[in-house]
């Protein structure tokens, strides 16, 4: 994990300037045309999904669940196209 925190400055600036114009965050696609979204992460980025899912609601106003991507496959109620999954891996391999 040490690695990933060394390495964190250079990445976030990497996407800063991959998402970023005119010091403002480009529009890469509207969020509000999602109903829900789901977060699957595994360990310690569940955790990070847990924080995106607060600022998320707070901010987009669109209903988040969390969950670990080992249930996540189990689940009955399915995504469909009015929702955005988002995939969490600190290491890549989960």
């Amino acid at each position: 994990m040490l690695k990933e925190i060394n390495e964190e400055p250079e990445l976030v600036k990497k996407l800063l300037n991959l998402y970023t114009e005119n010091n403002k965050v480009k529009d890469i696609f509207d969020i509000k045309k999602y109903k829900n979204i789901d977060i699957v992460a595994c360990g310690s980025a569940s955790f990070a999904g847990q924080l995106g899912k607060y600022y998320i609601e707070k901010f987009a106003n669109i209903r988040v669940n969390v969950y670990f991507a080992s249930e996540y496959r189990y689940q009955t109620n399915f995504f469909d196209k009015d929702t955005l999954v988002i995939l969490i891996s600190q290491s890549g391999e989960t």
